[in-house]
């Protein structure tokens, strides 16, 4: 399995090839060569409410380019 795009949300820190570290959240772009191991800052543009499930698989989507999102059910209290 190749994976293309993962989000981490409050992860372990993580080192990229190069050294440079990122601690709590962090996004997994592929690069050709080192697959998923590069890791990015989150972009608070992009990703408007990491605390809020709903609003973060939106985000996570739209940020893919995933159009129809499926219908999901929230959590009931």
């Amino acid at each position: 399995m190749i994976v293309l795009v993962r989000l981490d949300i409050n992860g372990a820190p993580h080192t990229n090839p190069d050294g440079q570290r990122l601690g709590g959240t962090h996004l997994h772009i592929y690069r050709e060569g080192f697959e998923d191991r590069w890791a990015y800052p989150v972009d608070p543009r992009e990703f408007r409410n990491l605390s809020d499930t709903w609003t973060t698989v939106e985000d996570f989507c739209r940020f893919c380019h995933i159009e129809g999102l499926p219908p999901f059910q929230g959590v009931l209290t």
